[in-house]
Order: C-alpha cells, then structure tokens, then sequence
C-alpha cells in the first residue's frame, strides 16, 4: 500500500520490529521487517524518529512498563507460568511506545509482530488505550492504518487477534503431534543439535556424523570408562582436539552432554523416554551400546559416590560393610597398607566387636602363605565375565524373535493410526479411544523394551571374540596384574557387598549367592589366604578356546600341608571344602 505524499509537513513514524525465536542480538526476520518499514516511510514521505526492536521474544508478551496490567491479567498469568522461558517483557516495546507522543504512527510489517494475545488477555485493549493516549494511529505494511478509537477497527483486530491465537494452537498441537510422531518412528524429529553430528535432511531427515568429530567421542567415553578425573579429561579433549570443537574449549557439561547422548551409539529416547533404535544412524554408530551404557553407568555411581581422594584409588569403597553392625566401612593408610575399618560401630556405637572387621587391602611385604584382601579376591572378579556372556548369549537366542516382534509392533503402530483415525471421525467416543489406545501402548512399550535389549546385544562373531579376550585376561586378573580402572570395573559387576567378620568375610555375588571366605590366622594377624587356579573344559577333555567353554576351580589354600582346602567353581558357583 503506498500513500500519496503530503505537501504538510511530513508525518512522523517509530518503527517496531520482533521475532519469536532465534538468538538474541541478531535475526534476519527482524532485519526483513525493519528494511521494509524503511523502505515504506520513504515512499510515503514519513519521518522515522525511532526504530526499536525485540529479539527471540513472544508477541503475548507485555512491553516493560506495564508490569502492573500484567499482574492483573491472569489469562497472562495462566499462560507465562506454564512457560520456561526467562523473559517476562518487551524492553523494545515499552521504549517504542515511550516515544509515542512524539509521533504519528507505530509502523509494523504486520500486526502480529505488535503481539499475538492470549485468548481472553488485556494486552490488546492496553495497547489501543496507549495509542489512543498519545493520539497515535497503528500502521501495517500489510492492513494499512488501523483507528484505535474505530469500533468497527478494534472490532476487526480483536477477532484476527483470536484466529490468530487459534489458529497458532492448532498449528502448535499438529507439529506436536507430528514430532511426537517421527519420535516414536526413530527418527529425530527437529535438527539434531549434538556434538559431531550433521544435520543433511531431506525428506528422511538424513544426518551425518563429522569424521573429525569421532576420535573426541571414542576418547570421552573411553576414558570415563578407564575412570580417569573429569577435569583430566576435559583437559585432554582441550589439548588434544581443540580444532574440533565449534566453541573455543570443551568444558564439564560438553563431556556430559557426549556421554549422556545415545544417538552416538545408533539409539534415541521415544516420546515416552524408551531407548530405541535412530533410523538416522542405522550403519554410522561411533561407539557400541555395551560401550554407551557402561559409560553411563559409570557417571551416575559417580554422581552418588563422595570425591575420592586423587593419589589413593578406593576400588572398594561402599562395597566393605561391618560384619556386626552393617555400617559402611571407611579407607585409610597404615604404613603404607592400605586398610577398612567400622568407624560407626567404634566410635559412635561403642560396639566392641567392630574394630575385629577391620581388614588390610595389600600386603607391603608378599608372603608366600596369605596375602590382603585385594590379592584373595581376584578369583571373584571372572563372575563378572561370566554374567556378561550368560546374558548375552541369552540375547542372542532372544535374536530370533527379532523379526516376529517388529512385525508386531508395526501392526500395533497401524492399528493405533486406525484408532485416532476413528476417533477424529467421530466413530468412537473418547472413553473407547483412551482405553484401546492405552492397551496399544502398553503393549508397544513391552515389545520395544524387548527389542532394544535384543539390539544392543553382541553378534555372535562379536561375543565369541569377547569370551575369548575373557579367557587370555584370567591370567592377568588371578595375579593381580590389571589396571586400576579395569579391577574396580570387574569389582563391581561381579560383587554386590563385602560383609566383614574377625574370622571370615561373606561376599554376595551378583549370582545370588553370599560365600563365605575364612580369614588366614596367625597369631595377631588376620589376613587372607593365597589361592591356585586351573581351568578345565565344561565337557568332556575338549580343548578349551573361549570362556564359554570353561570352569575355573579355584582352591583357597591354609597353610603350608595343603591339608586345609575351599575349592570354589566359579563357571557354575558351586562351593566345597576338602579338610
């Protein structure tokens, strides 16, 4: 719409100019709008006297300055306390009207860029009442000039205002519909934002992962699995990466963000928060999902766990508990032996048996009849090896229903259409649609949780390799020759707790069962006994390649005769004492 030029004296215009989402010092929306509004004043002969701006800011915000109306408006109130947004008002829209009184018009490009009201909000009438105040007109590229003191005007504006807001619900619950949707299908549903993936997409919303971006993820989650300090790592990534990441430096929340995220690993949260499958990363995985949950399990033990002390590892902590009063046993160092002992029950409960628990982790001198507790427990550590392969094999067997399952689950997913399809036609009340659609659900979800297992399982070739590499480390795990992070790995998978006694120990398995281990007693000392292994075929004399193939008899030997003996199966947790 172009005006006819006035030989008066030309009239006076602020320019206002807002988009809803974006950053918050540059858009090119606002750019556009401002551009054109410049380019309709000169036209029309009007002087801009102000040009004012909102960024990455909602049009059912108040401008500043009437902080008081919107306290008032509880419509306003409703909406703003269901958002998470830090913004409560418009700086740019309160100075623009601010300047009002010095002009003629307020120049939008259109009249949703002033606001887009609540249903039932003041905002609109507030706004005319401003206009009107400064005896000012409201003017838009689009609908021209706009009367605040019309009846039939306001009348017009109010109910664009209200198709408006309708019509941006409908909009909003459709794309809802449609993320929740494409989530639910495996798909990520808007541009995915993590470290080292790129958004390509197209119609199937292709991804790609940047090759320069896979050595710092591969790093990240094999040093939290090596369970090296944060900080170190972070300064690794630092040093070692720094040309790949978007932002100047990796910090603690970039190293937790890389481990958190399961797309890295060919899997994504469902609407209802169910690890599935990534359509988008079907043959680009940078890491195993054995590799994602480790990692993760990892980072929340640490998240429960205290600080640890940085030059003395505590593999044990939370493990050893008092055999006679149940507390937590607690670290220190005597000598240079590391040792546990029941802090509560001694000091706090006075209970006189708890200092007998106390028990001494290494030895400073080996000795050829006992050793600490770290050296006697080795043998346990191969249940852990065993478990991860009984479990995996049973999901190999379970790999078979693979194919029976997904064609399950596409017919439900079919069916669940069919039903909103019905309901949207009115064929079934909404009582027979939630309750046919929550039987579909429940189901879904029982049929995804099988599947996701399933898929993050070894193949064969991949668990065949793994019980072999189990069967060439049990050499470095009975002689106490493993990293620090790899023994307390094993630790843990493979014992739930350690219960102290002045004669024995009692340690719960993840089998189940809680074996009793007999301290070795000699005079004042109550240390542990040594031990020797053998590995022998579970059938017959076949040659033993793999773990899955074997036992491992461990005999717990008491003094020098081998009179006194505690043989333990570990392949089939069978437990037998020879005197």
């Amino acid at each position: 719409m172009k005006m006819k030029n006035s030989k008066k004296q030309s009239k006076k215009v602020i320019i206002y100019a807002r988009q809803s989402s974006g950053g918050d010092d540059q858009s090119e929306s606002i750019d556009f709008q401002v551009e054109q509004c410049k380019e309709f004043a000169i036209a029309n002969n009007f002087e801009v006297i102000g040009i004012f701006k909102d960024y990455n800011t909602s049009g059912r915000l108040y401008p500043t300055g009437a902080e008081n109306i919107a306290a008032t408006d509880m419509a306003f109130r409703k909406w703003r306390g269901a958002r998470s947004f830090e913004k409560e008002f418009r700086p740019g829209l309160g100075a623009a009207l601010s300047l009002l009184p010095q002009g003629d018009y307020l120049l939008v490009y259109d009249a949703t860029r002033l606001c887009r009201p609540v249903q039932n909000s003041f905002l609109q009438q507030y706004l005319n009442s401003v206009l009107i105040e400064a005896n000012a007109q409201l003017m838009t590229l689009k609908d021209g000039c706009s009367n605040p003191v019309s009846f039939t005007d306001n009348l017009l504006n109010s109910i664009k205002s209200q198709v408006n807001d309708n019509q941006t619900q409908l909009t909003a619950e459709k794309s809802r519909k449609a993320m929740k949707r494409l989530k639910d299908l495996g798909i990520f549903p808007t541009s995915p934002k993590m470290f080292g993936i790129r958004y390509i997409g197209g119609k199937e919303k292709l991804v790609e992962v940047i090759k320069e971006c896979i050595p710092v993820v591969e790093f990240a989650f094999d040093q939290v699995i090596k369970m090296q300090p944060y900080n170190q790592i972070i300064r690794d990534m630092n040093r070692l990466f720094s040309g790949a990441s978007k932002g100047k430096a990796y910090y603690d929340s970039s190293l937790r963000h890389i481990i958190a995220q399961p797309f890295y690993c060919g899997m994504m949260y469902d609407s209802e928060g169910m690890l599935i499958p990534a359509r988008q990363m079907e043959g680009k995985a940078i890491i195993s999902y054995e590799t994602w949950k480790k990692a993760n399990e990892i980072m929340a033990r640490n998240r429960k766990e205290p600080q640890r002390r940085k030059k003395i590892p505590h593999p044990f902590t939370h493990l050893l508990r008092c055999g006679y009063c149940g507390a937590k046993m607690i670290g220190g160092l005597d000598a240079g032996k590391e040792y546990y002992h029941c802090n509560r029950g001694s000091n706090l409960k006075r209970n006189g048996d708890c200092p007998k628990a106390r028990v001494t982790l290494n030895l400073m001198r080996p000795s050829a009849l006992f050793s600490g507790l770290k050296a006697a427990i080795a043998p346990f550590l191969t249940l852990a090896m065993f478990k991860d392969l009984e479990n995996n094999e049973a999901s190999e067997a379970s790999r078979r229903e693979l194919i029976q399952l997904d064609g399950r689950k596409q017919k439900l997913e079919a069916q669940k259409n069919e039903i909103c399809d019905h309901y949207a036609e009115g064929k079934i009340d909404f009582s027979e649609y939630e309750y046919m659609i929550n039987k579909i659900k429940n189901e879904l979800a029982e049929i995804i949780s099988k599947i996701t297992k399933i898929q993050g399982a070894y193949s064969s070739r991949e668990m065949s390799k793994r019980a072999k590499e189990y069967l060439a480390k049990i050499e470095d795990v009975m002689n106490d020759r493993l990293e620090p992070y790899v023994f307390e790995q094993l630790l843990r998978e493979s014992i739930r707790g350690i219960y102290c006694y002045e004669d024995r120990v009692e340690i719960d398995t993840i089998y189940g069962h809680r074996i009793p281990l007999r301290r070795y007693i000699q005079g004042r000392s109550r240390n542990f006994p040594r031990f020797r292994y053998k590995i022998v075929p579970k059938e017959g004399n076949k040659k033993v390649i793999d773990l899955r193939q074997a036992r491992i008899e461990v005999i717990y030997i008491y003094g020098t005769s081998n009179e006194h003996r505690v043989i333990v199966d570990f392949a089939n947790m069978k437990i037998s004492e020879q005197i």
